[in-house]
């Protein structure tokens, strides 16, 4: 089994920071939903002089607390029909 060296074992330990959160969404890849929101990761890049302190806070908390509402951690799955008149489980493709 593979393990972190000492100076990842380190690193790993550094603590989560605001800089650590904005580095994070900023290698995010576009058109990509990091939450059940629905925005964007643009949304987040676009906005984060404004709300940057706030999703910061938020992750943070999540690191020092341990704690996340379920309600972050959940997936909604929508049904589309393959094509008109659909009528079997087969006749569908799930997109969450």
């Amino acid at each position: 089994m593979k393990s972190c060296s000492p100076t990842q074992q380190s690193f790993l330990s550094l603590p989560f920071n605001v800089e650590m959160v904005r580095r994070c969404l900023f290698k995010m890849p576009l058109n990509k939903t990091p939450g059940p929101d629905g925005f964007p990761a643009e949304f987040f890049k676009a906005t984060w002089d404004i709300l940057g302190s706030e999703v910061a806070a938020s992750v943070l908390n999540f690191f020092r607390s341990n704690f996340m509402p379920t309600s972050l951690n959940s997936t909604s799955l929508v049904l589309i029909p393959k094509r008109p008149g659909a009528e079997e489980l087969k006749d569908f493709r799930p997109i969450a």
